[in-house]
C-alpha cells in the first residue's frame, strides 16, 4: 500500500508540474511596427510574453517548504515531549496504568516522527 501511495503522490506532483509548464507556455505575441524613411517599410517584431519572476517563485517555494517542515517538526517535538513526561510519570510510579499511558504516548510520538 505504501508503494502505491508513493507512486500516486509522485504521479500527482509530476502531473501538476506538467500542467503548470503547459499553462505558462504561450505563443509569442506579434507586434507590427511601421518605420518611415524614404520608403515605407513594415516590420514584424515578435515579442515573447513576460515570463514569471524565477527568483520570486523560488522564494515562495522555499518559504512554503520551510513552513511545512517547521509545522511537522514542531508536532514531532511536542509529541516527543509528551512521551518523555509519560515515561517520567511511569518511572516515578510504575503501575499498569502509567505503563499503558507511556505506551500510548510512544505510539503517538512514533506516528508524528
Amino acid at each position: 500500500m505504501g508503494r502505491r501511495l508513493g507512486f500516486l503522490l509522485a504521479a500527482s506532483i509530476l502531473g501538476g508540474l506538467l500542467a503548470l509548464t503547459l499553462a505558462c507556455a504561450g505563443e509569442p505575441e506579434t507586434v507590427e511596427v511601421e518605420v518611415t524613411r524614404e520608403v515605407e517599410v513594415t516590420r514584424v517584431v515578435e515579442v515573447s510574453p513576460p515570463g514569471p519572476n524565477v527568483q520570486e517563485l523560488k522564494t515562495d517555494v522555499v518559504g512554503h517548504y520551510a513552513s511545512g517542515v517547521h509545522a511537522l517538526y514542531t508536532k514531532s517535538l511536542n509529541s516527543a515531549m509528551a512521551m518523555d513526561a509519560a515515561i517520567d510519570i511511569f518511572i516515578a510510579d510504575p503501575t499498569p496504568a502509567t505503563l499503558e499511558a507511556a505506551k500510548r504516548a510512544w505510539l503517538v510520538a512514533r506516528d508524528d516522527y
